[in-house]
C-alpha cells in the first residue's frame, strides 16, 4: 500500500490515516502484464526494479517507458529465479508483492541509499 492524495482528503473520508487516504499500486490481483503491453502502472514497478539493479548486478537496469518491453521482460525473470517463481517475464500481483518486499527492505528503510551512505 502508498500513501497517496485523493478526493478523501478534500471530504474527510472514512478511509484517511494522517489526512492521507491509502490505495494500492497494483490495480487487482487478476492484473497481469505480459511482454508488449503498456500502462502507467508499469511505470513504478520499472523505476523499482531499476532502483534494486543499481545493488543486485544480476537484475538488470531498466529505463522507465511503462512497456513491459524486452529488458523489462528479462530483469522481471531475473528477479522471478530470486524470489523461487516461476520466470514467466509476467508481471502479476504475486510477484509485485515480492518486489515490493524486496524494495522496502533494500531501498526504503536505509539499507541503500543512492548517495552511498548507509
Amino acid at each position: 500500500m502508498v500513501k497517496i492524495l485523493t478526493d478523501d482528503f478534500k471530504k474527510g473520508g472514512e478511509n484517511m490515516v494522517n489526512g492521507v487516504s491509502e490505495a494500492a499500486i497494483f490495480p487487482t490481483a487478476e492484473t497481469v502484464y505480459r511482454q508488449g503491453e503498456a500502462s502507467i502502472q508499469l511505470m513504478p514497478i520499472q523505476a523499482m526494479i531499476d532502483a534494486l539493479a543499481r545493488i543486485y548486478q544480476n537484475i538488470g537496469g531498466l529505463t522507465v517507458t511503462g512497456i513491459n518491453d524486452e529488458k523489462t521482460v528479462r530483469s522481471v525473470k531475473n528477479l522471478q529465479k530470486i524470489f523461487g517463481q516461476e520466470q514467466t517475464g509476467e508481471i502479476d500481483a504475486y510477484f509485485w508483492e515480492y518486489l515490493a518486499s524486496l524494495y522496502r527492505c533494500t531501498i526504503t528503510f536505509g539499507r541503500y541509499r543512492p548517495d552511498g551512505a548507509f
